[in-house]
């Protein structure tokens, strides 16, 4: 396997606004990452075979975490708050699992757009604030 793997980082954009996290490789392993003050916190495109676990991401410009035209994908337990946009965002993409994360403060928990095959389970959804 060609495992490309991001574990334990951290990212602080304080000035640069830039995405803490961005990948468009297969068979990924995102896991562990406190990242906070960018525009996106883990950008994701055109990417199969993904795990985004466990990361802590906060105080986004845009998407907490934003997946487009990628497969068999797990988001699972992931802290996201305070996002300009939506906390996760899912765009063009298949055989998704969302589960067991928590999401407060941004103007959408979970959006999803011309996908399939998407399963969102005891996910913790507060304080959206309005678009």
């Amino acid at each position: 396997n060609n495992y490309i793997s991001v574990r334990k980082d951290l990212a602080d954009n304080y000035w640069t606004k830039t995405m803490g996290v961005r990948s468009f490789g297969n068979d990924c392993l995102i896991i562990g990452n406190t990242i906070s003050d960018g525009s996106d916190g883990i950008f994701i495109e055109d990417a199969n075979s993904l795990v985004v676990r466990n990361n802590t991401i906060s105080t986004m410009t845009n998407d907490g975490i934003n997946l487009i035209r990628s497969a068999f994908t797990s988001i699972s337990g992931n802290s996201i708050q305070s996002c300009g946009d939506d906390a996760i965002h899912l765009s063009i993409s298949s055989d998704v699992t969302v589960v067991d994360n928590t999401l407060v403060n941004s103007v959408w928990g979970f959006l999803s757009e011309d996908s399939t095959s998407i399963v969102v389970n005891n996910n913790r959804i507060r304080d959206m604030k309005e678009d």
